[in-house]
Formats: C-alpha cells, sequence, structure tokens
C-alpha cells in the first residue's frame, strides 16, 4: 500500500478530485463566499 491509498480513505477526496477536475466550481464557490461576507460586513457597519 503506497501513500497514494491515504488519499482513497479520506473522506475529503471525492471532494479533492472534483476541485482537481473542474476548478472552476472552486473559482464560482470563492466568489459566492465573498459575496456573503460583503454582504455580512455590510450589515454589520450600515
Amino acid at each position: 500500500r503506497g501513500p497514494e491509498m491515504m488519499l482513497t480513505w479520506s473522506p475529503f477526496s471525492d471532494a479533492l478530485l472534483e476541485l482537481w477536475m473542474y476548478p472552476e466550481r472552486l473559482e464560482a464557490l470563492l466568489d459566492e463566499a465573498q459575496a456573503i461576507a460583503e454582504a455580512r460586513i455590510a450589515e454589520i457597519y450600515s
């Protein structure tokens, strides 16, 4: 069993593989997270 087997046991392996294959999904998630953060900041300081 090589170190590469560890990744298959990881609960995050599917998500990591998906982000590796489709990096634009990560960009979309980051954009959404930033929009949510900016909205909360606007609420706090409004």
